[in-house]
């Protein structure tokens, strides 16, 4: 059977939408009332994929000053290395274009070797570590995609 994945702009209506995917993806999940500050600021932007009417994975960007900056990205385990991260990458990557941003950075667990690898493929760069920047003091490689 053949799925549709779809991505949009996460609406303040929508906030327990997010919430519920945070909480389900992110080791630190933002509250929801944090979640709705994020989302009525216009230098921030969230999307969500969805298959089939089912949220599945979701980004959040911010714009600043001329830069992006991927604050957090998650799928659900079972939609995982299935391109919906990819996906989403790209949704966000345009939307900051659309404001000529074409700088982005992020940071990801030095041991999440597979989001390295996307974030590779996506044209990301890594180019510092931040010692002990998870809660878990795990370190974060700081990853840059300069120029497009």
């Amino acid at each position: 059977m053949m799925t549709t994945l779809t991505i949009r702009r996460a609406l303040p209506a929508g906030t327990h939408l997010l919430a519920a995917l945070e909480r389900a993806c992110a080791s630190s999940p933002m509250s929801e009332t944090s979640l709705k500050q994020e989302l009525i600021n216009p230098d921030r932007a969230y999307f969500i994929a969805e298959e089939d009417g089912a949220a599945v994975g979701y980004i959040g960007v911010a714009v600043l000053h001329d830069e992006g900056h991927v604050m957090t990205i998650g799928v659900i385990g079972a939609k995982r290395r299935h391109g919906v991260a990819s996906d989403l990458i790209g949704v966000a990557t345009a939307w900051l274009h659309a404001r000529d941003v074409t700088q982005l950075t992020l940071e990801v667990r030095r041991g999440n070797t597979a989001a390295i690898a996307l974030y590779e493929a996506k044209g990301f760069v890594a180019e510092g570590i931040r010692p002990r920047y998870y809660a878990d003091f795990e370190d974060a490689v700081i990853m840059w995609k300069r120029g497009d």
